[in-house]
C-alpha cells in the first residue's frame, strides 16, 4: 500500500511538471519558470501534508500513524523549501515592487506564519513539551494556507484560466 501512495505523490508531482513544461507555455526567464514551478510543487505538497496527517482511515490503516507522521515530518521541510525558494525568486525576479499588491503582503504573512509554526514546532519537539501545545501551534497553518489561497488564485497565472492546472 505504502507502494501505491508513493506512486500516487510522484505522479501528481510528475504531471505537474509535464503540464508546466509542455510547449506553449512560455515564460520571462529560467528563474521565472523555476520559481512558479517550485510554488506549484510546494503547495501541491502542502495538499499532501493535510491528507498525511489528517487520520484518513485507509492510509493510517495501511501504512500506519507513526509512519505517516515521519513521512509529514520530511514532506513538511520540502514543502516549506519549495514554497521559499518560490518567495526567494520571485522577489530576485520582479523585486521589491512585488511587495506593494494586497496578495503578496497575503502570501508574504503566510510565509512568516509558516516560518514560525516550523520554528516554534521544532523548539516543541526538542523541549519534549506537551502534544496538546505542538496541535495548537500547527492550527495557524490553516490561517497560513487560507491567507495564501487568495495568492494563488489571484496572482498564479497557472491557476487564473480554467484548464487543467485550474481543476488539478
Amino acid at each position: 500500500m505504502i507502494k501505491f501512495v508513493w506512486l500516487v505523490v510522484w505522479l501528481g508531482g510528475l504531471g505537474i511538471i509535464f503540464y508546466y513544461w509542455t510547449p506553449g507555455f512560455s515564460s520571462h526567464s529560467i528563474w521565472l519558470s523555476l520559481g512558479r514551478l517550485a510554488a506549484l510543487l510546494g503547495v501541491y505538497q502542502i495538499l499532501w501534508q493535510l491528507l498525511l496527517i489528517g487520520r484518513v482511515r485507509w492510509l493510517e490503516k495501511h501504512i500506519g500513524l507513526d509512519r505517516l507522521s515521519r513521512i509529514h515530518h520530511w514532506n513538511g521541510y520540502a514543502a516549506f523549501t519549495l514554497i521559499l525558494f518560490h518567495a526567494t525568486v520571485m522577489l530576485f525576479v520582479y523585486g521589491i515592487a512585488i511587495l506593494k499588491t494586497d496578495e503578496v503582503f497575503k502570501a508574504l504573512l503566510a510565509l512568516l506564519l509558516l516560518i514560525g509554526i516550523i520554528f516554534i514546532s521544532v523548539s516543541i519537539v526538542k523541549l519534549k513539551l506537551k502534544y496538546e501545545t505542538w496541535y495548537f501551534v500547527h492550527l495557524f497553518t490553516y490561517l497560513a494556507i487560507l491567507l495564501a489561497f487568495a495568492h494563488q488564485l489571484n496572482l498564479g497565472g497557472d491557476l487564473i484560466n480554467p484548464n487543467f492546472a485550474h481543476i488539478w
